[in-house]
């Protein structure tokens, strides 16, 4: 059975802002957005989530996305927040269904990371979260896939055969062929070299932050040590293929196999210790920071030293009283460092 696209769902998703639908509307909207998705700016596409999410304060940007809709007559180009920001969200869904990108990672992170606190409660049809976790979970970069394989030689052993039997010199082909074989033994090597990094990590049982062990650390400083450690050695953007697993397991060393309570964030943020704050959110940019919650909440507490004055803050901006498993804090953390990866 053929699985349903974005494009069988359009006219559902689309109705809630426009009731009189007709064919020839689906047709011009569907156009318009194909040509969208044609587009490799990250940015352009975080704008195009900030519009979905209403968060969106750039007139320049709001603007940019309805002009592509123009070339429909029946488009409006003003008092069309609502539309625009349904457009938005089908349009996001059409970009995650098409081949891995760079820009599509980002926007897959971002859509996944932004909601953590539950700041953006949408009532909308538009499964935007499972269409980036439905990317997320299907993707895997060349190297890691070269890397459950053994290198094929075959290709050179032709090209010397032939050689030795014509008495030739090497060709465009030939040169073509020995680039492929090298640059994919350069990404198998790297994948596993990042996953050998990783074993003598998590087996080592140590913060190379801090140079103590996990169990010395505590499991609530591990959730957020973990998370950036991890991040550090994962060679690819798009982030390492168990981290969830490994993160875990650091976890669960650091509490001595003893099951986790789940935390409030202020007992999360004041075992940050104020030398290490800034391990944590440097390189965090302004126009990013609602893709990045987690760290922005600990970029916004980096200078108050007192737990009451964290408190005061948290009750505030967040439910002070929610609590969270730390496999849940470690996830989101090394989340949003691989989107900071992407991102810089």
């Amino acid at each position: 059975m053929t699985e349903l696209t974005s494009k069988d769902y359009f006219a559902d998703w689309y109705r809630s802002a426009d009731p009189e639908l007709t064919t020839e509307k689906i047709s011009n909207r569907i156009a318009a957005i194909d040509t969208i998705v044609l587009d490799s700016s990250i940015d352009y596409w975080l704008d195009i989530l900030k519009i979905y999410l209403k968060i969106n304060k750039d007139i320049q940007a709001k603007e940019s996305f309805a002009m592509v809709f123009k070339n429909d007559a029946t488009f409006p180009l003003l008092n069309n927040a609502h539309l625009l920001k349904i457009l938005a969200g089908i349009t996001l869904c059409f970009k995650l269904e098409r081949p891995a990108s760079e820009e599509a990672d980002a926007i897959a992170y971002a859509i996944k990371n932004c909601n953590f606190f539950d700041t953006h409660k949408s009532l909308d049809k538009i499964p935007v979260v499972t269409f980036a976790e439905k990317y997320l979970s299907s993707q895997n970069p060349t190297g890691r896939k070269l890397a459950d394989t053994s290198p094929d030689t075959r290709s050179l052993t032709k090209i010397t055969t032939a050689l030795k039997l014509d008495d030739k010199d090497l060709d465009k082909s030939h040169t073509l062929e020995i680039i492929k074989f090298i640059t994919a033994q350069a990404e198998r090597n790297d994948a596993l070299a990042e996953e050998l990094n990783v074993l003598w990590w998590i087996f080592g049982e140590r913060s190379s932050t801090t140079g103590k062990s996990f169990k010395e650390e505590g499991p609530i400083a591990v959730s957020l040590l973990a998370a950036i450690e991890l991040s550090k050695l994962t060679i690819y953007k798009y982030g390492f293929h168990s981290a969830e697993s490994i993160l875990n397991k650091a976890i669960q060393i650091a509490s001595n196999n003893k099951a986790v309570k789940s935390v409030h964030l202020l007992d999360i943020l004041t075992c940050i210790e104020p030398n290490l704050k800034d391990t944590y959110i440097t390189g965090i940019n302004d126009d990013y920071e609602d893709f990045l919650p987690f760290l922005a909440l600990v970029k916004k507490t980096a200078r108050l030293s007192e737990s009451n004055d964290i408190k005061a803050l948290l009750e505030k901006s967040q439910n002070s009283d929610t609590k969270y498993h730390l496999s849940e804090i470690t996830r989101q953390v090394y989340n949003e460092f691989t989107l900071m990866k992407i991102l810089n």
